[in-house]
């Protein structure tokens, strides 16, 4: 067994068991803890979306030195919507071999070089800007599935009288009133994407030393742009991008040769911006989990037909919040099986679309891929490696990944072969907002050695046989705080233990996680208001 990637398995637990069991488990790591061979000072955090931020704000509040790099021109990850979008996601080809190291050692594209860059027009210069930090997947009035109790900071709760569900527009207002309050602004280098990042091991200490390649796009005016690349050195790092990264499209027979033929009808969600770009159109989407139920909502009564690709039992999908979602599926959404090919029964790529059970489409207009994404470490290099990468490679490098996440990571966090090595916001398992805030906690905790790690042996022998105290890929709201319920007992134990002046941490209450049947009744509601309000124009709210 490889130690850290195996799937986590699940022990159901209560809310004492986790924190008996914890408590055990953050007394031994004191026992035999790791030791930082220097101490860590000054951090980069990569991303400044909701884990990015509250990581920053507990590194700084822990004494560090922080800066956070932000591609984007403003801070709020998924959550800032840009009329843009990327202007063309790739399609594999069928026969392409899976793809090894995918998600670690993308292959760069050219790039402009350093200095002032004058475009013939506006438009080209936005093109540019779009391809230093491609939009994210944010379309016009979309709203958090998680009620707002849920995904709340500890330190930042919502205004009173918060709705629990929120749009866009609200949820990065709040991101950058987080920002402006703890004051993160002086440490946020917007615009600015990471090229590269390099490890150097000090031989006097052993030390890890980051190498942290940036490159700012700044647009001078309407049709000029001023490049910069520069270098700084680092401690640590922390990665905290999410996992909403590269738009993930599978390989499917054929799907090259039809989008080849005919580009403009292959997107992927990511690209969706508004319901009225479909209107009176045939529009397949491929995939039944949330973005496709969203989109399907959306295009009820806009487009002429909405034909939806589901896989496996639709029924009972394996996930609470899943088949709570899919309940608010238009019932005009007609349901096909997985798709054979994008060819007739002869192979011929006219147009037609065959599924597994030999029912074909003919005028399909539009084909929306909503199937997730993969994460994107491509400037780690070859200290990233993938899952499917021969042995030799994963260990060479520092952390190992599958598709969306980091595999050997000490409780999702900490990289096991160099914890100065971070990761916020990116786990095994679905979690909210809120978690994050945790997630932040945890880092600057252990790098100010207001807690511990247990030694590498110790991590490597948790995580080979981890286990999750819910079922695994369930986000109700139980499952939710006991997955908050271990950090804090960690930290609150070390804490006490060490005898740190740092506050001790609340964790979510008992109310929220009663709430669920609340959540459950309120839903056809919710579905309802969010709908309407997604049919409006941007133009009629000012966006």
């Amino acid at each position: 067994m490889t130690i850290g990637i195996e799937p986590p398995q699940a022990q159901l637990l209560t809310k004492q068991q986790v924190i008996d069991k914890t408590r055990q488990e953050s007394l031994d790591a004191l026992k035999d803890p790791f030791v930082f061979p220097k101490p860590i000072k000054k951090v980069a955090v990569i991303g400044a979306g909701p884990a990015g931020l509250v990581a920053a704000k507990a590194l700084k509040e822990q004494g560090l030195d922080v800066t956070v790099f932000e591609r984007a021109k403003a801070v709020g990850g998924t959550w800032l919507y840009q009329k843009t979008t990327e202007h063309k996601i790739p399609v594999p080809k069928a026969e392409q071999a899976p793809t090894q190291n995918g998600n670690c050692n993308m292959n760069a594209e050219k790039k402009p070089k350093d200095g002032d860059v004058e475009t013939e027009t506006e438009e080209e210069a936005q093109r540019l800007v779009d391809a230093h930090a491609p939009p994210s997947g944010c379309y016009y009035a979309l709203y958090n599935n998680t009620p707002t109790p849920m995904i709340e900071y500890e330190d930042f709760p919502y205004p009173p009288g918060t709705s629990w569900y929120i749009s866009h527009v609200q949820l990065q207002a709040h991101l950058h009133n987080y920002a402006t309050t703890f004051k993160l602004y002086d440490d946020i280098e917007l615009n600015t994407s990471i090229e590269h990042v390099n490890r150097v091991v000090l031989p006097e200490t052993g030390a890890s030393e980051w190498i942290v390649t940036a490159r700012k796009c700044e647009r001078v005016d309407k049709c000029k742009l001023r490049y910069t690349t520069w270098e700084a050195t680092f401690d640590a790092v922390v990665v905290a991008t999410g996992i909403f990264q590269k738009a993930f499209i599978p390989s499917i027979d054929k799907l090259a040769e039809y989008d080849q033929k005919w580009p403009d009808r292959v997107l992927h969600a990511k690209q969706f911006r508004h319901c009225s770009a479909y209107a009176g159109k045939n529009v397949l989407l491929v995939g039944s989990h949330v973005s496709a139920i969203d989109l399907a909502q959306r295009m009820e009564g806009v487009a002429n037909n909405v034909y939806m690709v589901v896989r496996g039992d639709w029924e009972d999908p394996g996930s609470d919040i899943l088949k709570l979602i899919r309940t608010g599926t238009p019932k005009s959404t007609i349901h096909k099986p997985e798709i054979k090919s994008f060819a007739d029964k002869d192979g011929i790529v006219n147009g037609t679309i065959t599924f597994m059970d030999d029912t074909i489409l003919e005028d399909i207009d539009c084909v929306v891929f909503c199937t997730g994404y993969k994460g994107d470490y491509h400037y780690l290099g070859s200290l990233c490696a993938h899952d499917n990468d021969p042995q030799e490679v994963k260990e060479k490098a520092i952390v190992v990944t599958d598709d969306i996440k980091p595999l050997t990571s000490y409780r999702d966090l900490f990289a096991m072969d160099d914890p100065t090595l971070a990761f916020v916001g990116i786990a095994r398992h679905l979690h909210g907002l809120g978690h994050f805030w945790y997630q932040g906690q945890a880092v600057a905790r252990v790098w100010s050695q207001a807690a511990r790690l247990p030694s590498q042996e110790a991590m490597r022998a948790f995580m080979d046989k981890y286990e999750l105290p819910f079922v695994p890929h369930d986000m109700s709201t139980v499952s939710e705080q006991l997955h908050i319920q271990r950090i804090v007992t960690w930290l609150n134990t070390h804490a006490e233990q060490l005898k740190s002046p740092v506050n001790r941490l609340k964790g979510m209450d008992d109310s929220v996680a009663e709430m669920w049947d609340k959540v459950k009744a309120a839903w056809p509601d919710r579905t309802e208001e969010i709908v309407a309000a997604a049919k409006q124009t941007p133009v009629e709210n000012g966006i």
